[in-house]
């Protein structure tokens, strides 16, 4: 069975002189998990995003995600192995407000490194942007004029369109009704679905653990 998260040991503070806010004795995700995980404001959660995202560097413990030795890189090497391997969805989506739906999509390819030629990256988004159920013409509208729901597809767009092996969702349902939040969840793991990727879908919301096929709170692995 391969793991697409393995933790061992790992001991986090943001300063010496601070108390820890994560003390990880072990932790593992499996590859192919779609993982919810559970806690309140305060509890670690960023903190342990940060980490397995490579943001934060490790000074004490082991971190392997997808294979590789997060705290053996430096923070250039963490930043393209994020850049290559890892798609993120925001809480407040994060896009850009001026860009069209189309050119926050495409914006991804650039930052994780890629060079396609345009009309292929063009295809590229377009395909996945159709696949969210965004319709053209919506596509070359700015995100600020786009509705939330609309926002929230075109961010799981940006998050996919380089196909990566772990996907983090970090309370992206905070500030919708419940309605709104179910579709966006239930959209997420449609498109999760359709490939082998892994799911780490944190959120204070404990009502959201049924959509998942595994649920764990902070405080079952995080003993700071």
């Amino acid at each position: 069975m391969k793991m697409a998260i393995q933790i061992e040991k790992l001991k986090y503070s943001y300063s010496a002189h601070s108390p820890l806010v994560l003390n990880m004795p072990s932790w593992q995700v499996v590859q192919g998990e779609r993982l919810f995980l559970q806690g309140p404001s305060g509890c670690g959660k960023s903190s342990l995003l940060n980490v397995i995202s490579g943001i934060l560097p490790v000074s004490q413990g082991q971190i392997n995600v997808l294979g590789s030795s997060l705290d053996t890189l430096s923070g250039r090497q963490r930043d393209h192995f994020r850049a290559q391997h890892i798609g993120y969805v925001f809480q407040r989506f994060n896009l850009i407000p001026y860009l069209s739906a189309l050119d926050n999509v495409r914006l991804a390819c650039a930052f994780n490194g890629q060079r396609p030629e345009r009309h292929a990256m063009e295809a590229q988004a377009s395909s996945i942007l159709l696949s969210l159920g965004i319709d053209q013409d919506h596509w070359h509208k700015t995100s600020d004029q786009l509705s939330v729901g609309q926002q929230q597809r075109v961010a799981i767009a940006r998050a996919m369109i380089h196909q990566p092996q772990l996907l983090i969702v970090d309370e992206p349902t905070s500030s919708l009704d419940h309605q709104s939040r179910d579709a966006f969840v239930q959209l997420l793991l449609r498109q999760v679905e359709s490939t082998n990727l892994t799911l780490l879908f944190v959120s204070h919301d404990h009502t959201l653990s049924p959509y998942f096929s595994r649920s764990q709170t902070m405080n079952e692995i995080n003993d700071a």
